[in-house]
């Protein structure tokens, strides 16, 4: 029987954490665009690193639709974007622009086969 030596890192354990539900600062710690799997539509995809201590490091990725561009707006808001005077947002969005970027995030328990896992339901500007 073959044998393998497995690390994980401190980071690899605190990525996977989950967090307790609530409000939490958290970090644009990657973005990325890319088609769905559909391929008819573009996701923006956020990766945001949790900065509360009791769950630094944990991560959370969100996806965002094109065609429900909607669903982004709390969080282009709490990143400081203004809307509009017809109520629209334009923003460009790109990595070099997001990453780095400080919110607060309401993360919940959500599911994903069977599994627990962190979720975000909300966003607001971190004062």
């Amino acid at each position: 029987m073959a044998s393998m030596r497995w690390v994980v890192t401190k980071e690899d354990v605190a990525k996977n954490r989950l967090v307790e539900p609530g409000w939490h600062p958290v970090e644009v710690a990657d973005f990325q665009i890319a088609l769905s799997k559909k391929k008819d539509s573009n996701n923006a995809i956020y990766d945001f690193k949790v900065l509360s201590p009791n769950f630094a490091g944990a991560m959370i990725r969100i996806y965002f639709n094109e065609k429900a561009a909607g669903a982004m707006t709390p969080l282009l808001l709490a990143m400081g974007n203004k809307q509009n005077e017809d109520g629209s947002i334009d923003v460009n969005l790109s990595k070099e622009s997001l990453v780095g970027l400080k919110v607060k995030a309401f993360i919940v328990r959500g599911e994903f086969e069977g599994k627990p896992k962190n979720e975000i339901t909300d966003y607001a500007a971190l004062v």
